[in-house]
């Protein structure tokens, strides 16, 4: 690890990408405006709504009335997640670029600071924070958020944390060397996974961030539960950009590595955890019978994930 001396703190911008977000929007910039900035400077916090039917534009420019550190880019048509990050990527004139997904709550003031903190050591190029899911209130929830918790379990420390499976789309920061050239091929699905292998063809490093916990909400139907899983277990066959490497290495994991996982999750939570596994069976039965997304990257929306706050 190569560290270097900051002289100054690093400067951060923070980008929200949206589409029909008005149940939790408010909630999240309050949650970012909230962050103690003691390794950071927070210069602006932008939040492109993508083609928005909903009131996420009138949130954001409500809000940004109001503080000066919020921006709004308000579009008509949706062109998708990947191509608006292209766009705030391009924009980024911050030291550090975070992306954060409109649907997820920071889990204290820290978070960033967190996730900022690795990028001392100079070959760092992503960070990414912990997304785990909030307390299950139905049965359903509760058995999803064992499947995302069991895997947790598997990849947590697997190669250190630098694993394809620890990159978190909803919550990635990024140095902005990174975001001047890298950008989504059209009709990205898979854009954690870009990513990784983006920072891997720079020679650079991942850091999972494991202490900067960002929350979200599971499924809590099955339909929504299918349609964003499904979308997980098939978007590897959606890798667009070519990485002249193996990347089926990257994507496996040893057996024995899966078995401890298992164990460990099932010591904690041994009735949900095998709930987890036999929903996990039965998804991969379905998984090619579902398609969430199209070609222009537009992934297949869920509604049960979005109310944080309930």
């Amino acid at each position: 690890m190569n560290a270097q001396i900051k002289e100054r703190p690093f400067t951060v911008t923070v980008g929200i990408t949206a589409y029909n977000e008005e149940a939790n929007i408010a909630y999240l910039i309050d949650s970012i405006v909230s962050q103690n900035q003691t390794n950071f400077n927070l210069k602006k916090i932008v939040v492109i709504s993508d083609g928005s039917t909903d009131e996420t534009g009138a949130i954001v420019h409500c809000i940004a009335q109001n503080n000066p550190l919020v921006r709004l880019v308000n579009y008509v048509a949706r062109k998708g997640k990947a191509a608006r990050l292209n766009e705030l990527y391009a924009r980024n004139e911050s030291d550090i670029f975070i992306q954060f997904d409109a649907d997820i709550l920071l889990s204290d003031n820290n978070v960033i600071s967190r996730m900022v903190e690795p990028f001392l050591q100079s070959d760092v190029i992503s960070v990414a924070g912990y997304n785990k899911p909030l307390s299950g209130k139905s049965f359903f929830e509760k058995v999803t958020n064992a499947t995302d918790l069991l895997w947790h379990e598997i990849t947590k420390d697997y190669n250190n944390g630098d694993n394809i499976y620890s990159g978190s789309g909803c919550a990635t920061a990024l140095r902005r060397c990174f975001t001047a050239s890298f950008r989504f091929p059209f009709g990205t699905i898979a854009d954690q996974q870009e990513l990784y292998f983006g920072v891997k063809k720079m020679n650079g490093r991942f850091h999972y961030a494991i202490d900067a916990v960002v929350y979200y909400r599971s499924p809590g139907n099955v339909k929504d539960f299918i349609v964003q899983a499904t979308r997980a277990l098939t978007e590897k066959s959606h890798i667009k950009s070519d990485y002249n490497c193996d990347r089926a290495s990257y994507y496996f994991i040893p057996m024995t590595k899966k078995m401890r996982g298992i164990i460990s999750a099932i010591a904690k939570d041994p009735f949900y955890t095998v709930c987890a596994i036999v929903l996990q069976v039965f998804l991969r039965i379905r998984a090619e019978q579902v398609i969430s997304f199209d070609s222009q990257g537009l992934w297949k929306m869920v509604s049960s994930t979005k109310n944080l706050k309930k």
